[in-house]
């Protein structure tokens, strides 16, 4: 099994805590996304498991087997990095059956295992070209089918499209899941782009000052955040403050139904996208439109209600002019005790 577990891991560097009690499992064949600011751990985490850096604390299994102080060569994980790190001096073929060679695999298999390579990334023919005759979407396709080629049993993935313009990062990104998908590779992918995991995991682990505040699969996250700075990660959110009785969320803006305990204190969080906008007079919450950015097929509204501004993201036709009366309807709200 390629399963890959890690346990209670801990590093500090010059007595600074980066990692605090790191724990999420990645099943056979899935895709696991380290999501998180600069900063927050999600790299040393991947140098971790491939062994680059040694943990102070914690353990990490591929299956069952503890690989915490198994050599880097010997673990059966393989990073790519977002700079590709791609030897100018060698061609493609020689840059990707490198690994092989340091392996002291036979030149013959060597050969057979690079075109294959080759193939696998769409490259066959490019094996005498050098990297600076490539562009950004092909060198960063040699750096994946180098690591491929060592047969790894985990890919770790650092930002790998970071470096590419928008299109190409989209086409790259796609790319690379269809080949995980073709090979059943299990596979960690280091992102701070929000879209980027929420489209291409399985899970997610949310990554910030050195913690993983949440770990579930993407429709989780986004829709059931267990805290504030969660919710926060994936956009801007509007708040309002107020008290749940009798199974309603109250307050000075409006009155909304929920099912649960009464709290004294709490705080609904509302989506932007989950405030719909129609004409004044159909809802009988009423506002004013304070700004309006139109980008296409959505439109970005700040609306001001009983004094207070709500975001709103609207994909209706119907455009409204900043300073009309409008009226909302609220459709969802995810509510956080003792705020």
């Amino acid at each position: 099994m390629s399963k890959i577990t890690l346990k209670n891991i801990e590093k500090s560097f010059n007595k600074i805590k980066v990692l605090n009690n790191i724990n999420f499992e990645v099943p056979e064949g899935k895709v696991v996304s380290l999501l998180g600011p600069s900063g927050c751990g999600k790299t040393t985490t991947l140098k971790i498991i491939a062994g680059l850096i040694k943990a102070d604390n914690g353990e990490i299994f591929l299956g069952d087997k503890d690989i915490t102080d198994v050599p880097v060569e010997k673990r059966g994980a393989v990073i790519v990095f977002q700079d590709y790190l791609l030897f100018p001096h060698l061609n493609i073929e020689e840059n990707i059956g490198f690994g092989l060679k340091m392996a002291r695999i036979p030149k013959k298999e060597i050969n057979i295992q690079v075109e294959r390579m080759l193939e696998l990334v769409q490259l066959k023919g490019y094996n005498k070209k050098y990297p600076n005759e490539l562009s950004g979407g092909q060198q960063q396709r040699v750096a994946l089918a180098r690591a491929l080629a060592i047969e790894p049993k985990v890919l770790l993935l650092d930002e790998p499209f970071s470096n590419l313009d928008t299109k190409l990062r989209e086409d790259m990104r796609e790319f690379t899941l269809e080949i995980q998908r073709k090979l059943n590779i299990t596979t960690i992918l280091v992102t701070h782009d929000k879209e980027e995991a929420l489209m291409s995991s399985d899970k997610i682990a949310i990554m910030l000052n050195g913690e993983i505040k949440q770990f579930g699969t993407p429709e989780e996250l986004y829709e059931r955040p267990t805290s504030i700075e969660v919710a926060d990660f994936f956009g801007e959110k509007n708040y309002i403050g107020g008290m749940v009785e009798n199974n309603m969320f109250i307050s000075d803006i409006c009155n909304l139904p929920v099912e649960m305990e009464d709290i004294k204190k709490a705080k609904a969080m509302i989506k932007p996208e989950n405030i719909k906008m129609y004409p004044e007079g159909t809802t009988g919450l009423t506002g004013i439109v304070a700004s309006s950015k139109y980008a296409g097929e959505r439109v970005y509204y700040t609306v001001l209600i009983k004094g207070k501004e709500l975001k709103i993201i609207s994909q209706n036709s119907k455009i409204y002019k900043v300073g009309e009366s409008i009226d909302i309807d609220i459709e969802g709200i995810k509510i956080f005790k003792g705020k």
